[in-house]
């Protein structure tokens, strides 16, 4: 069976979730994602993102990540209040952002320190750009390109998310046409690669294949495995 997403209307629309994916490379299996959009006790909604590393990756701790942003709606993208970010294998690398809209402010703090920036609206940090893309394709299935701002660490950046066309994928959770979305900066050696479809039976928009890239080189795969909507 082949998923499809023809038109804006067809292209599935957000809702909460919970995903399941396979992380790994061309070479070895390294594994498993989990990726959540969910509310919370206060009415709020988690965009989280955690790796579960095995084998060899899980006795040194490396890959285990989590990433999370906490926002009061999940159909306006650039709302985020808070993003932290976890490496279990090097806690030196973990901070949190909080955003403070009303002032144009956000404070960073990292290893006990606190660091107050300047921020221009609109921005988001990048676990939710995720968010922006898929609020853009519930709109406009055929977008060209958008820019988004973002803040990562204490700088803000300027990702380009380019409309590549559609494309029929297959993973472990089916075969989709889905559509292919580039992300880049300038002046940056990285590039993610992500396949968002329709999941009819769902009714739901959501990321089946992501890829990311460092000097035109793969270093990551994450591929869908199992998907449910979360009511």
């Amino acid at each position: 069976m082949i998923f499809t997403s023809a038109s804006a209307n067809e292209a599935g629309r957000i809702r909460p979730f919970t995903a399941k994916y396979s992380v790994e490379n061309d070479y070895i299996t390294a594994g498993v994602a989990y990726l959540s959009l969910l509310p919370d006790t206060n009415n709020n909604f988690d965009l989280t993102l955690r790796t579960k590393p095995k084998g060899v990756f899980k006795l040194s701790s490396k890959g285990s990540l989590r990433e999370q942003a906490k926002m009061p709606s999940y159909n306006e993208p650039y709302n985020s209040f808070s993003y932290s970010y976890q490496d279990k294998g090097n806690r030196k690398r973990d901070y949190t952002t909080i955003f403070l809209r009303d002032t144009k402010k956000a404070k960073l703090l990292k290893a006990g320190k606190t660091q107050t920036i300047t921020i221009d609206e609109p921005v988001t940090d990048r676990l939710s750009t995720m968010l922006v893309v898929m609020n853009e394709l519930q709109q406009n299935n055929s977008f060209s390109a958008i820019d988004v701002q973002v803040l990562e660490h204490a700088k803000m950046r300027t990702m380009t998310f380019t409309n590549r066309g559609k494309e029929t994928i297959k993973t472990a959770a089916g075969r989709f046409q889905a559509v292919r979305i580039h992300r880049g900066s300038p002046n940056s050696n990285r590039e993610t690669v992500s396949w968002f479809a329709a999941l009819p039976d769902k009714a739901a928009l959501a990321p089946v294949r992501i890829e990311q890239f460092k000097n035109g080189k793969l270093t990551l795969r994450l591929e869908l495995l199992e998907f449910s909507t979360v009511d």
